[in-house]
C-alpha cells in the first residue's frame, strides 16, 4: 500500500517539477502496489471480465480503485466501458507486459468523459481510436510508444473548455493523425513525436489537429528530424514550422523569438473617437434614445444538430431541412431568418463548393422565393473561413470561398454576409497578434470586401468576433481600421466577448464590449449565454436592449442558441428539434424589446434575494428610503441576498461617509449606496435583533417524560441549556426499544406549563449523525407537540432504567407533528450534533416531544431546546472597547472590493481612488501615491485632524500604469506611525469582481506568480521559507560515528545503550555546518523502555530501512466485517530497522515520544515597538521605532498585541450555545482578553536594516496581521543557542507494542470501523521541541497515534516520506493526530501519510506560520486534516488528499473559535470546508472538485449568528497552474535546484566514518562511594547519583580513577561531585556524581514551587497541574506522625468528564516507601490498582465542590507522604488522559 502512496506523491512532486523546472520530461511514473492499486499479473481465465479479474486479484470493490496495472490478458471494448463507468476514482492505468487492448487498438470512446483517469500508458497498443479519451478533463500524461494511428477527437475537449490538464502526452511511432486529436487541449505542453505524422483532413471542413494549442513544444530527437518536420512537403496540412521544438539529443535548433504578449489596454485609444471607414447602413448617429421596433431573425445555427442530420441522413438528432426551418421560423413568429450557407447542399468548409454552381444558386433563389412567401425577410447568411491559418495556401482558397458565396448571397438576397477571423494560429506566441491580425488577415478581409463593393454592392461583409482572434472590444476595432472599408461591420455576437487566448469568459465584461462594438455592428448573434454556452449566466436582455437603444444601431436582432450535450434542451437528447426553448427565448426577448421602448430613467431599485435557508436572511425589508436587516450582517453578506440591477455597484457607508469594508459589521443608521450608470440611490439602514428565549429551560422533573432511559445522569440535564456534552451526561434512550416488539417509539416529552407561542426547536444530539442514520428506523425523527392534557397524561414515563422501564409502556397517540426531519438530510462534516429547525408558522402548545422509532442500539440527546423568537428594533448592545490606533483609513472606488485577501482594483487609465481617515486621536497627517515603478505621483501636504473628525483626500491622479500602486501615510509626533493602502491597475472594468468572486490574488506571468494585495496589503504568503535550512536546501548526510547491533535477546532493553551513544556523540564538537554524527542501528530489532532523547546539535540516528515496500493492503477499511488481528510483528526483517517502546503508561500519555529531539527556550532581548500601523499578512518590512539595535541575519521575535476589541470584531466575545445562550468559553471576558492570545509571536529573521526609513526588512514574510487598532506589536532580538540544531531521525521502523484486550468500533462519514483500542502505550513516534534544522525522513509508524509531534520553539523543520499506521487508541477527543504542529514555525511536512486517522495533518491554536503540508494523503479518516483551534495562521495545504476543513469551530471543544487565518488550500482533493474571519484572508485555489464542498455545519448551532465568511476562493473544480504553490514560490526564489533538493525523496547511503570513534575520549576507570565501586558505572556514562540519608551526618566520599594516561580534577561543592578527565590528543570527559538529598520542604515534587504552593493555599482559582505520572511529596516532620485524612480538590476538564488516578505512600527515610490502601476508596476502573477521584461534570474554572476526603486507616504513620498521579479517567469509558490537575492536596495529621 505505501508503495503505492510514495509513488504517488513522486508523481505529485514530478508534475510539480515539470511546472517548475525547464527540461524535465520522463513517461507516466510506474507506481507499485498500494491502498486501490489493482496489479493483473496472473493470465486471464478464458471469458473472464475485468469486473471478474479485478474481484478475484484483490476483492477491491470497483469504487475503491485508484490504480490499475494489466500484466497480462486482453482489454475488450467492454472491458473499457466497465472502467469508464464502474470505476468513478481511477487515476492510473497501465496496460504493460504482455497485455493489449482487442486487435492492439483502444476502441472508439473507450474512456471518454473519464472523470479522474489522470495517467495512462499502453505499451502494446498500435492504434487508438476515435474519442477514446475526449472530455477526460482530469488526463495529465499520456504514453503510447507504438501507437501509430490516432483516431479523430482521440484526446478532444469540449469547444471552449480551458480545463483540459493534459501536459505530455508520448507517440514516438505515430504515422497517422485524423482531425481534432487535441482539439481544445489548452494546457498541452509537450509532444514527443519521431518523425512528422501525416495528418488526416476531413472532406469539406477544417481538421483543427490541435485546436486552442499554443504553449505546446514539439520533442524530436535531433535537428535532422526537425528539418523533416518543417520540410514544405510536411507542412500541408499542418505548418509544423508554426510550432516550438525541442531536440531531446540537445542539438541546437534554431532560436525562435516569441512576440511581446498581448495587452488589450494598448488599444483603449481606439475607443475616443469612430473609425473613419465602415459600415453604416442601417444606422442613425443623431443620438438619443430609440423608441421603435426591432426586426427578429432566426439564425438557423440554431437548429444546426437537426439541419446537419437531414444534410447527412444521420439519427444523431431529428431531422430538419433547411426550408422546412425556414417554415417554423415564419410560423413561430419571427421577422426574418439568417440562413447560413453551411446548409445549402454543396456547401465545404475548406474547399469549393462540392455541387455544380447553377444548382447552388438555385437552391438560395429557392430560399428567396420561399422568405418571400411566408413575407420573412432574409438578414444574412456565412460562412466558415481561417484567416489567421499559418498556411498561405490554405488562406487563399479561404478568399475564393468567400467570393463565391458572396455570389450566393446576392442571390439570396441576404444584405450581409458573416465571415471569421479565425482562431489563434500555432504560431501566435511567435508572431504576436497585432502582427498576425494586420498583415495576415486585414489584407484578406479587405480583398473580400473590394471584391463585394465591384461586384455585388448589396451585399456588405460582417466580421464576426467569436472569442478567437477578435475575442475583444479593441481587436474587433482595430481590425476594422486596419481593414478600412465602408462595407465592413461587425457582425456582434454577444456570447463570445473573453480575454484573448482565454477560454473563460466568466469574469470577463461582455456588456461593456457589447457596448463599445454597436457603432459598427452590422448585424447581431443574440445568444442566450453571454459567457458560453457551458456556463450558466443568462443574458441580461433589458440592459442589452437599452444599450442597442441608446447606440446608432437599427438592424436585424438575430438569435443564435447553443447547447452543450449536458444541458437538458440538447437537440440530441429531444425527440423533435428543440423548438420550445427557441419560443421562449423569442418570446422573452420581444417582451423586452417592447418594455425597454421607454427610456431607462426608472430609479434604481433593488429587492430581495430567495435563500435557499431562509434562517440566515438578513433582509426584512425594503422601503422606499429605508430596509431594514437583521444585526450581524456585513455588506459582503448583504450583497448576496439583495438583487441589484445588472452592472450596478454596491457600497455601505457610515455616518461620516467612510465605506464600510466588506466583512466590517454594518451599523444602525448606514447608508446603503446603489449606483446604476448615472443614477445612484440611497437607503438608511435600520437594524433589529431576534431574542431567543428557551421555554424548555430547567424544568421541574415531574413535568418529563421519557420512553426508556439508562445510565445515572439526571434527566434534567437534557434542558439545562447547554448544547454540549459527553457520553453520558444527556438522556439515552435505553437500547431495549430497539429489540423489543410494540415498543420501538422513543420520545422525550415535556410539559411547557402553559400554552406557548413556539417559533423554533433545537436539538443537541450526543449520538452522531451516521449512528443516527441507522440506530433510528429510515433514519427519521420527529418533533410533535399537543394541548390535550389527556393525551400528556396518557403518555407513559418511564422510572426504573434498562428493560425494567418499559413496563406500562404507552406510546403517545394523537400528538401533531410539527416537524419531520431525516438525518440523511443532516449535514455529517465536522462533528456538530446540534440542529435547529425554524417552523415555517409558528404554533402555540404546551405539551412537545422528540419522538422516533429506534431501530439499533442507543440513542442519546444532550439538549432539547424550545424557542420563542421576538424581532426587537436596534442592535444588540456591545461593549466599546478601547484601542491604539490613530486612524482608519479606507480607500472609495466604485466596485473596488474591500475585504481580506481581494485584490483592491482600479481600471487602468482611470482615476485612482480617494482616501477616508477617520481621526482616533488628534493626529498630523501626510501622504503620498506610489507607482509601480516606484515614482511618487502625488504627495498630500501635512494636515491636522482632530480626534472624531473624517477627511476625504482625492488624488488628483490616473492610474496609467498596471500594476500595484501604494498611498503611504505618516502621522507625525515624536515617533512617526506609518500606514498605507494597496490598489492595483488592471486592463478591465473592476465591477465584474466581486467579494464572492474575486480577482485572483496569485497569477502566473512569465513563470513566476505575481502577488496582487488587498486593500491592506495583505497578499497570499509566501510559503517557500519553510523546511530544512529554510527550504529548498538538501537534508544532510551525516557521517556515521557509532554503529549498533540489534541484540539477539528479545527480553533485551537497548534504551541505555542508544542512548549512551546519542551522549557520546554529544561530546565530540561539531563541524562547521554544526554536524556531530549519526548512531546507525543496524537492520533488526530494538527495544526501548522509555525515550531517546536528542539534545545536542547535529546528532542524528538512522537506520537501514522503515519497511515501507512491505506494508500491509488495506483494499477496505478494517471494519466489523474483515476484522483479524492487523499488529505488526517485531520479528527481524532484512533491511528494516524495528524500534519499538515497549513501556506499558498509566495513562494515554502524547508526553514521551520513542525519539526526542530538543533543547531549551530562547533568550529574549528588548522589546521595540512596531510603529506601522497595520502590518499586512505577506509583508517583509516593519517600521521599528529605533532599528539600530538590529543586523542583518538577527533572529527577531514579533510580538502581536491584541485586545479584547481583537476578540469583539471577530465576535470570538459572543460565542453561543445555542440561540441567545453564551457559552461559558469565551476569547475574551470583561474587556480582557483571554491570556493564551496575548502571548503569540512569529520568529524571522532579519534581511536589511535601513537605518534612515526606521525599518528592517525580514527573509520571512509576516503571516498574521500587526493592527495596532489592538494594541502596540514589538519587534525584538532573540538567541536560539539554547535550542537543539542541525539534528534529524531517519529511517526507521517505529512499533508501540500493546495490549489486545480490548477493541471498539467507530464509525465515521457511512464507514464501519474496528480497533484495538489500548491506549496505554507509546502514543507518539518523534517529538521535536526547541529545535531547529532539524528533520524527520523516510518512518514508518505502526500502532502509534502521533507518528511526528512539533512542539513549541521549532523552526525550519521538514518532516517527509513518513507513513503513521495501524493507531491503536480510542477515538475521541485528542487522539489520532497523525501529523501534529502545536508550535512549530516554517515546517514543512511533505510525501506523508496517514490512515485510520482523525486529524491526520493538524496545527493546533495560536501556531504561527508559514507551514506547509506538501503532497500528503490520508486514507479512512473520521475527522478531517485542519487548523484546529484558536487563530492558527499561515498554513498552507498544497496537493493534499483528504478531508481539509479550514473555518470557524465556533463553540466546539473549547469554543475553538477560527481556527486558521491567512491559509492556503491549493490544488488539494477530497472534501474540503473553508471559509475566513472578518480579520484575515482564507484561500482556496484548484480544488478538484466543487461538488466535494461541504456546508458550515457549525452554522447549526446558531442560525444566522455564527461568522463564517466565503473564503477568497479561484478555480474551484479546476486544477491550478503551477501544480504546486510552495514549488513555485520556492523556484521563484532560490531557483529549479532547490526545487529539486525538495522533491529529492532518496535517504543517501551510509557515509561510515565509525572506526576508532571511542578511542577519542578521556575515560575514567572507576567510580568509588566510601571505599565501595559505584553501582553501574560505564566508562561512556557521564552523571549519576548517589543516595543520601534522610537525617545524614557526612555525605559519602566519592572519588575516581582515570585510565591509564587520563588526568583527573575533582571538585565538590557540596551538591555533587566532579571528575574532569583529559589526556593529550583525546576529547575531554566531565563527569558529574550527584548527592541524592531527600527532600525536608514541606512541600515538593514536579513543578515548580510557585505551582506547588497552589496547593496549599486553599484557594480554589490557583492549581498546579502536570501531564505524565508526577507526584507531590509532604514532609511531616522529624519524627513519625499519624496520618488522618488527606483531601484532594480536584480540576475540572471544560469538555469532558474527569476522574483521577492517584495512590497514597508513606516512608520514614524517602527510600522506602509503602501503598496505603483501604477498602473504602474506589478502585480504577481499569485494574490498575490505583485509586480513583469522584466523578468531576464539565466546566469552567475549579469549584470548591469537588473536593474529595480520604480517611487513612487508623494507625497510619510516617515522615513523609508521596502522593503519585496517573493522569485521569477521560469520560464514562475506558479513555484516559495523561492530565493531573489540583487546587488542594490537604494532609491532616495528629501534629
Amino acid at each position: 500500500m505505501h508503495r503505492m502512496k510514495r509513488k504517488i506523491f513522486t508523481v505529485l512532486t514530478a508534475l510539480a517539477l515539470l511546472v517548475a523546472v525547464p527540461g524535465v520530461a520522463g513517461g507516466v511514473a510506474a507506481a507499485s502496489d498500494g491502498p486501490g492499486t489493482v496489479v493483473l499479473r496472473e493470465a486471464a481465465p478464458h471469458g473472464a471480465t475485468l469486473r471478474e479479474r479485478i474481484a478475484r486479484a484483490s476483492g477491491t470493490a470497483p469504487g475503491d480503485v485508484r490504480r490499475l496495472v494489466v500484466e497480462s490478458g486482453e482489454l475488450t471494448a467492454e472491458d473499457c466501458r466497465f472502467i469508464r463507468e464502474s470505476l468513478p476514482g481511477l487515476t492510473e492505468l497501465v496496460v504493460t507486459g504482455s497485455a493489449d487492448f482487442t486487435g492492439g487498438v483502444i476502441p472508439k470512446g473507450a474512456f471518454q468523459g473519464h472523470a479522474s483517469l489522470a495517467r495512462v500508458r499502453a505499451d502494446r497498443a498500435v492504434g487508438i481510436d476515435a474519442k477514446a479519451f475526449s472530455l477526460c478533463e482530469a488526463l495529465e500524461e499520456a504514453d503510447f510508444p507504438n501507437v501509430r494511428k490516432v483516431g479523430v477527437q482521440a484526446f478532444a475537449q469540449a469547444k471552449g473548455c480551458g480545463t483540459s490538464r493534459l501536459r505530455t502526452v508520448r507517440l514516438p511511432q505515430l504515422g497517422q493523425m485524423e482531425p481534432r486529436t487535441f482539439y481544445y487541449c489548452t494546457n498541452l505542453e509537450a509532444l514527443y513525436l519521431t518523425a512528422p505524422p501525416a495528418p488526416q483532413r476531413p472532406v469539406g471542413k477544417e481538421g483543427l489537429w490541435f485546436e486552442r494549442v499554443t504553449r505546446m513544444v514539439i520533442h524530436v530527437p535531433d535537428r535532422k528530424t526537425y528539418e523533416e518536420f518543417v520540410d514544405v512537403k510536411n507542412c500541408s496540412a499542418i505548418d509544423w514550422s508554426a510550432y516550438n521544438f525541442v531536440a531531446d539529443n540537445g542539438d541546437k535548433l534554431p532560436e525562435i523569438e516569441l512576440a511581446p504578449e498581448y495587452v488589450d489596454s494598448d488599444y483603449d485609444s481606439l475607443r475616443e473617437k469612430l473609425l473613419p471607414h465602415f459600415d453604416r447602413t442601417d444606422k442613425d448617429y443623431s443620438g438619443g434614445y430609440y423608441t421603435g421596433d426591432f426586426k427578429v431573425s432566426l439564425n438557423l445555427y440554431t437548429f444546426n444538430m437537426n439541419i446537419n442530420a437531414w444534410l447527412n441522413n444521420s439519427s444523431s438528432a431529428p431531422q430538419l431541412s433547411t426550408l422546412d426551418a425556414i417554415r417554423w421560423a415564419a410560423k413561430a413568429g419571427f421577422d426574418a431568418v439568417d440562413v447560413t450557407c453551411y446548409y445549402i447542399p454543396g456547401y465545404s468548409n475548406t474547399t469549393m463548393p462540392t455541387r455544380p454552381e447553377e444548382e447552388i444558386l438555385d437552391y438560395a433563389r429557392q430560399i428567396r422565393s420561399l422568405c418571400d412567401e411566408l413575407g420573412l425577410e432574409i438578414s444574412g447568411t456565412g460562412l466558415q473561413n481561417n484567416f489567421a491559418d499559418p498556411n498561405e495556401l490554405r488562406r487563399r482558397t479561404d478568399v475564393e470561398r468567400i467570393k463565391f458565396w458572396i455570389k450566393v448571397a446576392a442571390e439570396m438576397g441576404a444584405p450581409v454576409i458573416r465571415i471569421f477571423a479565425g482562431p489563434p494560429p500555432a504560431d501566435i506566441r511567435r508572431e504576436g497578434w497585432e502582427k498576425i491580425a494586420r498583415d495576415r488577415m486585414a489584407p484578406l478581409i479587405r480583398e473580400v470586401a473590394q471584391y463585394a463593393a465591384e461586384n455585388y454592392p448589396q451585399v456588405r461583409i460582417g466580421l464576426q468576433n467569436h472569442g478567437c482572434m477578435l475575442a475583444t472590444a479593441n481587436q474587433v476595432i482595430r481590425m476594422l481600421g486596419w481593414v478600412d472599408c465602408d462595407n465592413v461591420g461587425i457582425i456582434n455576437d454577444t456570447g463570445f466577448y473573453r480575454d484573448f487566448m482565454s477560454t473563460d469568459a466568466t469574469h470577463y465584461d461582455w456588456y461593456r464590449d457589447i457596448a463599445l462594438v454597436l457603432p459598427y455592428s452590422n448585424n447581431f448573434q443574440i445568444k442566450k449565454k453571454p459567457a458560453g454556452a457551458e456556463t450558466q449566466e443568462l443574458m441580461d436582455l433589458t440592459r442589452l436592449l437599452r444599450d442597442i437603444r441608446k447606440s446608432p444601431y437599427r438592424g436585424y436582432l438575430p438569435i443564435e442558441l447553443l447547447w452543450v450535450s449536458k444541458d437538458e434542451g440538447y437537440p440530441g437528447k429531444l425527440k423533435t428539434p428543440p423548438y420550445e426553448e427557441t419560443l421562449r427565448f423569442l418570446h422573452n426577448l420581444k417582451q423586452v424589446i417592447e418594455q425597454t421602448k421607454a427610456p431607462g430613467d426608472e430609479p434604481v431599485a433593488v429587492e430581495r434575494r430567495p435563500l435557499q435557508d431562509s434562517r440566515f436572511g438578513k433582509v426584512l425589508d425594503i422601503g422606499e428610503q429605508e430596509i431594514s436587516l437583521l444585526e450581524n450582517v456585513c455588506p459582503a453578506q448583504l450583497e448576496e441576498q439583495l438583487r441589484l440591477p445588472a452592472g450596478a455597484s454596491f457600497r455601505i457607508t457610515a455616518d461620516d461617509g467612510m465605506p464600510r469594508a466588506a466583512l466590517e459589521q454594518i451599523a444602525d443608521g448606514d447608508l446603503l449606496r446603489v449606483k446604476s450608470g448615472d443614477a445612484e440611490r440611497c437607503w438608511q439602514i435600520a437594524l433589529k435583533h431576534y431574542e431567543m428565549t428557551d421555554l424548555a429551560l430547567n424544568p421541574s422533573l415531574e413535568r418529563i417524560k421519557k420512553s426508556s432511559f439508562q445510565g445515572k445522569s439526571p434527566i434534567t440535564n437534557v434542558f439545562d441549556g447547554n448544547s454540549a456534552g459527553n457520553s453520558g451526561t444527556g438522556y439515552q434512550v435505553d437500547g431495549s426499544q430497539a429489540s423489543t416488539p410494540g415498543k420501538e417509539t422513543f420520545w422525550l416529552a415535556l410539559d411547557l406549563g402553559a400554552e406557548q407561542r413556539i417559533d423554533a426547536f433545537g436539538i443537541a444530539w450526543g449520538t452522531s449523525v451516521g449512528n443516527l442514520r441507522k440506530r433510528l428506523h429510515d433514519g427519521i425523527y420527529r418533533v410533535a407537540w399537543t394541548n390535550d392534557a389527556a393525551r400528556w397524561k396518557a403518555l407513559s414515563d418511564a422510572r426504573t432504567s434498562g428493560r425494567a422501564g418499559l413496563e406500562g409502556y404507552v406510546a403517545p397517540e394523537g400528538w401533531q407533528v410539527a416537524y419531520v426531519q431525516d438525518a440523511h438530510d443532516l449535514p455529517d462534516a465536522n462533528g456538530n450534533k446540534f440542529f435547529i429547525e425554524m417552523l415555517d408558522k409558528p404554533i402555540t402548545a404546551r405539551y412537545v416531544m422528540i419522538t422516533g422509532e429506534m431501530a439499533d442500539g442507543s440513542i442519546e440527546i444532550y439538549n432539547f431546546f424550545v424557542f420563542r423568537r421576538q424581532l426587537v428594533d436596534g442592535a444588540t448592545q456591545r461593549p466599546d472597547y478601547p484601542t491604539c490606533d490613530l486612524a482608519r483609513i479606507r480607500p472609495e472606488y466604485d466596485g473596488m472590493v474591500l475585504a481580506p485577501g481581494r485584490p483592491a482594483l482600479v481600471r487602468r487609465g482611470g482615476q485612482v481612488p480617494a482616501f477616508y481617515v477617520a481621526a482616533q486621536e488628534d493626529i498630523r497627517l501626510a501622504g503620498r501615491l506610489v507607482a509601480p515603478d516606484g515614482t511618487v505621483l502625488y504627495e498630500a501636504e501635512p494636515l491636522s485632524v482632530r480626534k472624531g473628525e473624517t477627511v476625504r483626500l482625492q488624488p488628483d491622479v490616473k492610474a496609467s500604469q498596471a500594476g500595484t500602486y501604494r498611498m503611504e501615510f505618516r502621522f507625525e509626533g515624536q515617533t512617526p506611525v506609518y500606514d498605507a493602502c494597496c490598489f492595483t491597475a488592471v486592463d478591465e472594468a473592476v465591477e465584474r469582481y466581486t467579494y464572492a468572486s474575486p480577482y485572483p490574488p496569485i497569477v502566473l506571468r512569465d513563470g513566476r506568480l505575481v502577488y496582487l494585495p488587498d486593500y491592506r496589503g495583505n497578499t497570499v504568503p509566501d510559503y517557500s521559507n519553510a523546511g530544512y535550512g529554510g527550504g529548498g536546501v538538501p537534508l544532510p548526510n551525516v557521517p556515521v560515528r557509532i554503529v549498533l547491533e540489534p541484540s539477539d535477546d528479545v527480553s533485551s532493553d537497548d534504551t541505555e545503550r542508544i542512548q549512551r551513544a546519542v551522549e557520546m556523540l554529544g561530546r565530540i564538537p561539531a563541524d562547521a555546518e554544526g554536524l556531530r554524527g549519526a548512531v546507525l542501528l543496524k537492520a533488526g530489532t530494538y527495544r526501548i523502555s522509555r525515550p531517546i532523547r536528542i539534545e545536542y546539535d547535529g546528532v542524528v540516528i538512522r537506520g537501514e530501512g522503515d519497511g515501507h515496500e512491505s506494508i500491509r493492503e488495506f483494499v477496505k477499511p478494517l471494519g466489523p466485517d474483515n476484522w483479524f488481528d492487523y499488529a505488526q510483528s517485531e520479528s527481524p526483517e532484512a533491511g528494516v530497522t524495528k524500534v519499538v517502546a515497549t513501556w506499558v503508561s498509566d495513562s494515554y500519555n502524547k508526553n514521551d515520544a520513542l525519539f526526542e529531539i530538543g533543547g531549551g527556550n530562547i533568550e529574549v532581548g528588548t522589546e521595540v515597538a512596531i510603529t506601522d500601523q497595520y502590518v499586512p499578512a505577506g509583508a517583509r518590512t516593519l517600521h521599528l521605532a529605533d532599528v539600530s539595535g538590529f543586523a542583518p541575519g538577527d533572529n527577531i521575535l514579533i510580538r502581536r498585541a491584541v485586545n479584547a476589541a481583537w476578540a469583539q470584531d471577530l465576535r470570538m466575545d459572543v460565542i453561543t450555545e445555542a440561540p441567545g445562550l453564551l457559552s461559558a468559553n469565551q476569547w475574551a471576558r470583561n474587556g480582557k482578553v483571554e491570556r493564551a492570545y496575548t502571548d503569540v509571536c512569529q520568529e524571522r529573521t532579519v534581511a536589511a536594516v535601513d537605518l534612515a526609513a526606521g525599518t528592517v526588512t525580514l527573509v520571512e514574510p509576516v503571516v498574521d496581521p500587526l493592527d495596532r487598532k489592538y494594541g502596540i506589536s514589538t519587534a525584538a532580538r532573540f538567541s536560539p543557542a539554547r535550542r537543539v540544531a542541525h539534528a534529524g531521525v531517519e529511517n526507521l521502523q517505529l512499533i508501540s507494542r500493546f495490549s489486545k484486550k480490548g477493541t471498539a468500533q467507530n464509525s465515521a462519514f457511512g464507514v464501519d470501523y474496528k480497533f484495538y483500542d489500548d491506549e496505554c502505550h507509546a502514543q507518539v513516534g518523534v517529538r521535536l521541541g526547541n529545535a531547529e534544522n532539524v528533520w524527520v525522513r523516510r518512518l514508518t509508524s505502526y500502532h502509534i497515534d502521533v507518528a511526528v509531534s512539533v512542539s513549541g520553539g521549532v523552526r525550519w523543520a521538514t518532516v517527509q516520506d513518513v507513513n503513521c499506521l495501524e493507531p491503536v487508541s480510542g477515538t475521541g477527543g485528542e487522539r489520532r493526530y497523525s501529523f501534529t504542529n502545536s508550535g512549530g514555525t516554517l515546517v514543512l511536512n511533505q510525501r506523508n501519510y496517514a490512515r485510520f486517522t482523525r486529524h491526520g495533518f493538524i496545527v493546533m491554536g495560536n501556531v504561527m506560520g508559514p507551514n506547509v503540508f506538501l503532497a500528503d494523503r490520508t486514507d479512512y479518516q473520521f475527522d478531517a486534516n485542519e487548523p484546529h483551534l484558536r487563530w492558527s495562521t499561515g498554513g498552507l495545504y498544497d496537493n493534499v488528499k483528504g478531508r481539509i476543513y479550514v473555518q470557524n469551530r465556533w463553540n466546539n471543544g473549547t469554543a475553538h473559535g477560527w481556527s486558521g487565518a491567512n491559509y492556503t488550500l491549493y490544488n488539494n482533493e477530497g472534501k474540503f470546508i473553508i471559509s475566513q474571519s472578518p480579520l484575515a484572508a482564507n484561500y482556496l485555489f484548484g480544488q478538484s472538485d466543487a461538488a466535494d464542498r461541504l456546508p458550515f455545519v457549525m452554522a447549526e448551532v446558531d442560525p444566522g449568528n455564527v461568522p463564517n465568511y466565503k473564503a477568497c476562493e479561484y478555480s474551484v473544480g479546476r486544477k491550478m497552474t503551477p501544480q504546486s504553490l510552495y514549488l513555485q514560490q520556492l523556484r521563484d526564489r532560490l531557483g529549479p535546484e532547490a526545487v529539486a533538493a525538495v522533491c529529492d525523496d532518496a535517504v543517501p547511503p551510509c557515509r561510515d566514518e565509525s572506526a576508532g570513534f571511542y578511542d577519542r575520549f578521556a575515560y575514567l576507570a572507576r567510580i568509588t562511594v566510601d571505599g565501595k565501586p559505584l553501582a553501574d558505572f560505564h566508562r561512556e556514562v557521564l552523571e549519576y547519583t548517589v543516595p543520601v540519608a534522610l537525617d545524614y551526618d557526612a555525605l559519602p566520599r566519592i572519588v575516581a580513577e582515570g585510565e591509564p594516561g587520563v588526568e583527573v580534577s575533582r571538585r565538590d561543592d557540596g551538591t555533587c561531585v566532579t571528575f574532569t578527565c583529559t589526556a593529550a590528543g583525546r576529547v575531554a570527559s566531565v563527569y558529574t556524581v550527584r548527592y541524592g538529598f531527600i527532600s525536608k520542604e514541606p512541600v515538593s515534587g514536579d513543578g515548580s514551587r510557585e505551582q506547588l504552593r497552589n496547593l496549599t493555599d486553599g484557594d480554589p482559582h490557583t492549581q498546579w497541574s502536570q501531564g505524565g505520572s508526577p507526584h507531590v511529596q509532604f514532609y511531616l516532620g522529624d519524627k513519625p506522625v499519624t496520618i488522618r485524612q488527606v483531601s484532594l480538590g480536584y480540576c475540572r476538564n471544560t469538555q469532558s468528564r474527569r476522574q483521577y488516578y492517584f495512590d497514597f505512600e508513606i516512608s520514614d527515610d524517602g527510600y522506602h516507601w509503602t501503598k496505603v490502601t483501604s477498602d473504602d476508596w474506589r478502585p480504577d476502573n481499569l485494574g490498575r490498582g490505583h485509586v480513583m477521584g469522584m466523578q468531576l461534570t464539565p466546566g469552567v474554572g475549579n469549584s470548591p465542590t469537588d473536593y474529595e476526603t480520604f480517611v487513612f486507616p487508623a494507625g497510619t504513620r510516617a515522615r513523609l507522604l508521596r502522593v503519585n498521579m496517573y493522569g485521569a479517567r477521560f469520560g464514562r469509558g475506558s479513555g484516559t488522559t495523561n492530565a493531573n490537575a489540583y487546587w488542594a492536596i490537604d494532609v491532616e495529621t495528629d501534629r
